[in-house]
């Protein structure tokens, strides 16, 4: 009897842990990018990996390219002149001092 009450304790403990977990819960369709475990988050009501270039975006995370997102538009690379945080996200390959893309002959 002992044990039984013991293993039914174990049970109860084991349900109200899984039941109070904060798992996200990872879906296909959305409406929202708080519903999808992909960087892409929410395009179109669908979950993505990332989004592809001229696609819309909020965040460089949600970009494929290493351009990012610009003016809420997911990029190859950045031109020169345009706005930077990493050499990585410009055409030239440099982010300037400024935070800015610049050529390679500056």
């Amino acid at each position: 009897m002992i044990f039984r009450s013991a293993l039914f304790l174990v049970l109860v403990a084991t349900i109200a842990t899984v039941m109070s977990s904060p798992t996200k819960q990872c879906q296909t369709l959305c409406t929202t990018d708080t519903q999808c475990c992909e960087p892409g988050g929410c395009y179109l009501n669908v979950c993505t990996s990332c989004r592809i270039s001229g696609q819309t975006c909020q965040r460089d995370s949600q970009c494929c390219a290493a351009g990012g997102c610009y003016v809420n538009k997911c990029m190859s690379c950045r031109t020169l002149g345009m706005t930077c945080q990493a050499s990585s996200q410009c055409c030239s390959g440099i982010c300037g001092a400024l935070g800015h893309c610049v050529s390679t002959d500056s």
